[in-house]
């Protein structure tokens, strides 16, 4: 579309500014990368999507229009680590992609809700980046606090504190691959106390630790939010402080090797993502939820299912340069191919723009 003087005029993302912006911030420069947008925060055209729970809602999905050529694509994109879809967005959305839904979930919903149900588009591991300075955080926080207050009953607090947290963030162009330091190992996560899943994640991400001791350089260990430990068998591997952003992220990224296991609800953290785009060699438990496409073990990933597996896994791929390194490009890889932030969202505008056609079948 051209405008009167003949100028070539720009695609626009119109989004809703009830977003919880931190858990946004991937998919909204992906937008800006793919697309050269121009962003503007606009509640008129989210009126007609309710949220009836709107606490909820601010950390489970965020909507946004793309704009071009005189068509608009309703998108929604669901970050919550449940598996659980929002029916009110799935409504509203042309295409609905999800992080985090489990096989058996979507299979139930194409039986009870096909048509909906043809909207879902599996996005994979993401992550949370720096887009705006503090200043520029707080400024568009309470902009936004202010176009939403009609529609939604998220506190002034709440939202300052995603917009703030956005900026400790890393930039996009910082995950890059880096040169992996010969026999040096890191990890750090948090041990956790109570949560969905949280004993089995705290005892594989022990075992890889005390693997990673025994056949490497290791840094890192369980961070104890507490000081306190109820079960007194990770004594040996807590830390009593965790690492600065800028600090975690130069570590991992030099990491020879590194470990995922899925932890609260079993999701897609955002560490599986990282590592995707640092080009670690990831060890990783089994993944249960839905991908956009198959990992392929020794490819872009190497699985394990238990302690036992870990141990071998470690200290196998300590001794295996060739393997390692395949590992390596083949994470980065799938990370340009499936899981970078211009792929979801070209990946997402495409399907959706597809399922218009004539021909879509749902």
């Amino acid at each position: 579309m051209r405008t009167r003087n003949g100028t070539k005029r720009k695609a626009r993302l119109i989004l809703d500014p009830r977003l919880n912006l931190v858990y946004s911030s991937y998919f909204i420069a992906g937008m800006q990368n793919a697309f050269n947008v121009d962003v503007c925060f606009d509640i008129r055209p989210f009126v007609a999507l309710p949220q009836s729970s709107p606490e909820d809602h601010f950390d489970h999905f965020f909507a946004c229009i793309y704009s071009r050529n005189g068509t608009s694509l309703r998108v929604v994109i669901d970050f919550r680590d449940k598996s659980e879809l929002c029916a009110e967005a799935l409504e509203w959305a042309e295409v609905y992609g999800v992080v985090n839904v489990a096989p058996q979930d979507y299979a139930q919903k194409q039986k009870d809700d096909p048509v909906n149900a043809s909207k879902i588009l599996a996005v994979g591991p993401y992550f949370g980046i720096n887009l705006y300075s503090s200043i520029m955080a707080v400024r568009q926080a309470l902009r936004n606090h202010i176009l939403s207050k009609k529609f939604s009953s998220v506190s002034l607090k709440r939202r300052i504190s995603s917009y703030r947290w956005q900026t400790v963030r890393p930039k996009l162009s910082w995950f890059q691959p880096e040169p992996k330091q010969s026999r040096y190992i890191f990890h750090a996560s948090t041990l956790y106390e109570d949560q969905s899943n949280g004993q089995v994640a705290n005892s594989l991400r022990a075992s890889f630790i005390r693997a990673a001791r025994r056949h490497a350089i290791f840094e890192g260990g369980l961070v104890s939010r507490q000081n306190q430990l109820a079960d007194k068998s990770f004594q040996d591997i807590v830390i009593a402080r965790g690492f600065s952003q800028k600090d975690y992220m130069k570590k991992t990224k030099k990491s020879t090797v590194v470990f995922n296991t899925p932890a609260a609800w079993e999701c897609l953290g955002w560490k599986l993502g990282e590592y995707f785009a640092y080009g670690n060699a990831i060890i990783s438990t089994p993944i249960k939820q839905m991908l956009p496409a198959p990992l392929k073990h020794k490819e872009n990933i190497f699985f394990v299912k238990d302690a036992e597996q870990i141990e071998s896994a470690v200290a196998e791929l300590m001794s295996d340069e060739k393997l390692r390194n395949g590992l390596q490009n083949g994470a980065r890889k799938y990370f340009e191919t499936f899981c970078s932030p211009e792929a979801i969202v070209e990946r997402l505008v495409k399907y959706g723009l597809k399922r218009r056609s004539p021909k879509h079948v749902n």
